[in-house]
């Protein structure tokens, strides 16, 4: 029987933090290799052409005094010809580099290539921190600096993730995205999650920013029910 990652057993020990002064704008991109999600995750696929463009886009954050924090796949990081022009812009201070982890392209490869294997969070702990570790050390090498910042690719944090992001030196997560559920495609369910930062882990030292997340509308006070039967496996079938 599948288990699932709730917010609630994934962070025990949210503190959140109260809201104060005005709001403030994060800009994360997920940045990847190139291939068709609607295809099955395969090892190959690590074609990364697009990042060259990336200073397009970088134009448009730097007219508004944006500093972006591109999380960086292993296909973008070890790259060194296409993600040269990325790498310019972060030894220009324009940027912030993270890590985003697609498990099928990151070495080691000793998992089962397979959907439910694409969430990070539900490899083994002790792999999903060999790959976590791998890239780690590939950012690090490539780009100057250790990352502080990590988003799990497909948003799949999972029970072993704090420890392994802790011990590696990480100190903010952007893996949660409040009011969308992944269980039924075998992933976490943060249906539940509050959209608030807060602080978790050893110490309180690690920070969570979540995914800007939440019901608007009329129906707004009664969506989340809605949208937990639309997304039952009844509901899925309709």
């Amino acid at each position: 029987m599948q288990t699932i990652n709730t917010f609630a057993s994934l962070f025990p020990d949210a503190q959140l933090l109260s809201a104060q002064g005005k709001p403030t704008l994060s800009v994360v991109v997920d940045t990847e290799e190139e291939f068709d999600w609607a295809q099955p995750h395969n090892r190959s696929s690590t074609s990364t052409r697009a990042i060259r463009e990336v200073e397009t886009g970088q134009v448009l954050f730097d007219r508004y005094q944006l500093k972006p924090c591109y999380v960086i796949d292993y296909p973008i990081a070890n790259h060194q010809q296409d993600n040269e022009v990325l790498r310019g812009i972060f030894a220009d201070g324009r940027c912030v580099i993270g890590t985003h982890l697609h498990p099928w392209v990151t070495p080691p490869h000793d998992e089962e290539v397979c959907a439910r294997n694409s969430f990070p969070g539900n490899l083994d702990a002790e792999l999903e921190y060999k790959k976590l570790e791998t890239m780690t050390n590939l950012i690090t090498d490539n780009f100057g600096r250790a990352p502080l910042c990590y988003k799990a690719g497909r948003y799949g944090y999972g029970p072993g993730t704090t420890d392994s992001l802790y011990k590696l030196g990480y100190r903010v997560d952007l893996s949660v995205t409040p009011a969308f559920d992944y269980s039924s495609q075998t992933g976490p369910d943060f249906a539940r999650a509050t959209n608030l930062p807060y602080t978790y882990g050893p110490g309180g030292e690690m920070f969570e920013l979540p995914c800007t997340g939440g019901l608007a509308g009329s129906l707004a006070s009664s969506g989340l029910s809605l949208y937990l039967r639309a997304n039952s496996p009844l509901g899925l079938k309709f």
